[in-house]
């Protein structure tokens, strides 16, 4: 099971759901075609051999999400495998508005299960077993058994693995919450201790730049929110909440006991980083969310390439960065 991207967010006002893919492929470890003394035998039996490969085989998708607003499902999935064993169901994230996506920063999970169910590999199991080796001449038997029983046995004891093929992705959705308490983000600037501090100042476009692999030019900032890149080949959010209900520490444990709840296998304290932080891998990507006095900083790298190597250190090294200049 792949998924692409492998984290993903909502969508932000007027802005179109963010389209992604989750794919289910078959592999069968070679084991694509039946061995030659095999395929030779049933065809001296008469017992059709239903191809190894599984193209063509149906395949069920279940999609799981929570909380339960976090994508619509494509209708347009594929409903059988290809020619590579392959399938794909398409998703688009909901959208949240600009109000809320102002407020604190949370991770929720989408769960793709895909079943693969091969009745004529089942049909199969119920006759072979003896039938084969049932139709070789008494006068050779002595001679073809000892060769076929153990290509038998090999072939014969990998089809319950063929028989239910079940997968899953995990794809970490982030999203936001309104604080019970709101501030004005109108402006610009955001107040920190009476010290204007812009978003796009906590992180640079050179950091960014050297973490991404690209320069991905002047950062976005919308007064809250700091964004490098468009999202291929990477992409950088950094997100600032300051004030009383909006980025103090009550408020940071919240988010921090959300994301452990959401994500227990990717989730992490991160210590000496300010007054607290924790990180969540989240793919080919990573978020790190760390508060000092009344204020928030979250930090959120991903990638368009599921197999990028440590998108967490890279994370790290953004947030130190940003660290550094509260």
């Amino acid at each position: 099971m792949d998924a692409v991207p492998g984290a993903t967010r909502k969508a932000v006002g007027e802005e179109p759901g963010l389209p992604g893919t989750v794919s289910a492929t078959v592999d069968l470890g070679g084991l694509d075609q039946w061995p030659a003394d095999i395929a030779d035998c049933a065809q001296q039996a008469g017992v059709p051999l239903p191809p190894l490969k599984p193209e063509g085989a149906p395949i069920t998708w279940t999609i799981e999400q929570s909380p339960g607003d976090l994508v619509t499902e494509d209708s347009g999935r594929a409903t059988v495998l290809d020619h590579n064993a392959r399938a794909e169901a398409g998703y688009a994230t909901t959208e949240e508005s600009e109000d809320v996506a102002k407020g604190d920063p949370l991770v929720g999970i989408v769960k793709a299960h895909a079943s693969i169910r091969r009745k004529e590999i089942a049909d199969l199991q119920m006759k072979v077993s003896g039938l084969l080796l049932d139709q070789i001449p008494s006068l050779v038997r002595g001679i073809l058994v000892p060769i076929l029983e153990p290509i038998l046995a090999e072939v014969l004891g990998a089809l319950p693995a063929l028989l239910d093929t079940n997968g899953y992705a995990s794809v970490p959705v982030v999203y936001h919450e309104m604080s019970t308490t709101t501030t004005s983000s109108s402006t610009t600037l955001t107040s920190l201790a009476g010290v204007s501090i812009d978003p796009c100042a906590l992180v640079t476009e050179a950091e960014a730049a050297a973490e991404l692999g690209y320069d991905p030019g002047p950062g976005a900032d919308d007064g809250t929110h700091c964004e490098y890149g468009s999202g291929t080949p990477g992409a950088i959010t950094v997100t600032m909440r300051t004030g009383p209900g909006q980025g103090d520490d009550a408020v940071f444990q919240q988010s921090l006991a959300a994301a452990q709840s959401q994500t227990s296998n990717g989730f992490n304290t991160v210590n000496g980083l300010k007054d607290g932080a924790f990180a969540v891998l989240l793919g080919p990507g990573a978020l790190i969310a760390f508060h000092t006095g009344d204020t928030i900083v979250v930090v959120f790298i991903r990638f368009a390439d599921p197999h990028t190597p440590n998108p967490s250190a890279q994370a790290q090294a953004l947030a130190s960065a940003a660290a550094a200049r509260l």
